[in-house]
């Protein structure tokens, strides 16, 4: 894993390099996302992925990991017993992706509905 990590630091640096010359690099902000998703540090991958959006708001591949980090920082949230902001988490996940399983459920869970 440490190998692993060591890689994904690398290419970060290189992602941000290309970044530093085109900040609107759809790939390069896209793969930053996943990155950060990876190293599940789901705040800065969800900031990745709403940067993709801003060029094209109908990235789906972006809305789709965007709903999903969304949906994880919820439950991060929920378990810091930040209730509200995860319930708050999982609707936006729902709004970018209403058929979300994972956001609904944890929804219903917490809200009953």
């Amino acid at each position: 894993m440490l190998g692993q990590q060591g890689e994904l630091e690398q290419a970060m640096t290189e992602w941000r390099a290309i970044l530093e010359r085109d900040r609107d690099h759809r790939d390069a902000l896209y793969s930053m996302g996943l990155a950060w998703f990876r190293l599940q540090r789901f705040d800065r991958a969800s900031h990745w992925f709403e940067q993709v959006l801003q060029g094209n708001p109908e990235d789906a591949p972006a809305l789709e990991n965007l709903a999903n980090a969304l949906t994880n920082l919820g439950v991060e949230r929920d378990r810091q017993g930040n209730v509200d902001e995860a319930v708050a988490l999982w609707r936006r996940a729902l709004q970018l992706q209403p058929d979300h399983p994972v956001a609904r459920a944890n929804l219903e869970r917490r809200t009953g509905r």
